[in-house]
Order: structure tokens, then sequence, then C-alpha cells
């Protein structure tokens, strides 16, 4: 089977000469199908990570809203909790990171069950304009 996710992130970090680290919020959309079934979900994550030169490393704990069809049986789940750790390339405005997630899919309707995923992402990074910063001249206070 295979699946995609469409997500966005927001990440904080600063390198302190060749190292740093990052920390951020993801959320998105997946699908997933395979000979058994399809399903899909709204997975929501914090993420914690490390950049060296050229390369990121990268935990999220997160949960999902999701929908399973799995040999004609169908659930809803809620806080379906996962871990994912991403390891890759960071080549400043593209991120190409290998994937390994475990989830526990608890649901109603269906079959609780452990999903183990692979997979390779692209991340587009871009970073927003901020207006520069005004300062008011204020009294001079004296300290005591």
């Amino acid at each position: 089977g295979w699946y995609g996710r469409l997500e966005m992130s927001a990440l904080a970090g600063k390198r302190k000469g060749l190292f740093g680290g990052v920390v951020g919020a993801d959320a998105g959309f997946e699908y997933w199908t395979s000979s058994d079934g399809s399903g899909g979900g709204i997975p929501m994550a914090v993420t914690l990570g490390a950049l060296g030169p050229l390369t990121h490393f990268g935990l999220d704990l997160g949960f999902e809203f999701l929908v399973d069809d799995r040999n004609d049986d169908t659930g809803f789940g809620i806080y379906s909790p996962f871990a994912r750790g991403k390891l890759g390339f960071d080549f400043g405005p593209v991120m190409i990171l290998a994937e390994s997630q475990i989830q526990y899919r608890w649901q109603w309707g269906a079959e609780d069950y452990t999903d183990y995923r692979l997979g390779v992402s692209i991340k587009l990074l871009g970073e927003p304009e901020l207006p520069a910063r005004v300062v008011e001249e204020g009294p001079e206070r004296p300290f005591y």
C-alpha cells in the first residue's frame, strides 16, 4: 500500500555554530490505501529536533482523528496516539527526510491495531517576512 500526507509545520530554531535545536508543531491531512482497505485522518503533533551541517533530526509526538476501513470493517477514532522519527538532509529551503512512524489506532466500530510506517518526505520551507520593529522613545527612569 501507500500513504500520502499534506501537512503544515511551524518550526522555530537557532544554530550556535554548526549545530542547533528546533521546536515546532505540525498539522495536516493524510490518506492511506492497501489491498485490504483505506482510510484517512487529521494528524497533529509537537516536534523536537536537532540541526547539524546539512542535516535534520526530529521526533514528533502527537495524535490523530481518523477513519479506517480494513477488511470491510469501518471505524472512527479520536486521539489515536503516534510517535514519528525523522532523519535527513536540510538544504535551506528544502528538506528531504526519511520517516518512521508507529501509531496505536484505537477506534469505535472496528478492531484496534498498531500501525507501522516507513516513508520519505520532502518539505518546502519558507520564512515569514516580519515587519521592522519600532522602538518608542520614552522618559528615562532611574534604577534604584
